[in-house]
């Protein structure tokens, strides 16, 4: 089975309960049979391309 990206939204910054800023970027994955999920990377994660996150 593939997973395949369908959307990758643009990053914002939020502000944490406790003042800190980090980003966060929602992505969609898409499968074989044409379901999808939502997530959402936060931090760091924001700008790793995908290889990467495999890892």
């Amino acid at each position: 089975m593939h997973h395949l990206p369908d959307q990758v939204g643009a990053w914002s910054t939020i502000t944490r309960k406790t003042g800190e800023e980090t980003r966060k970027r929602a992505v969609v994955i898409r499968d074989d049979s044409n379901r999808s999920i939502e997530i959402t990377l936060w931090g760091n994660f924001v700008d790793k391309p995908g290889n990467d996150l495999e890892q």
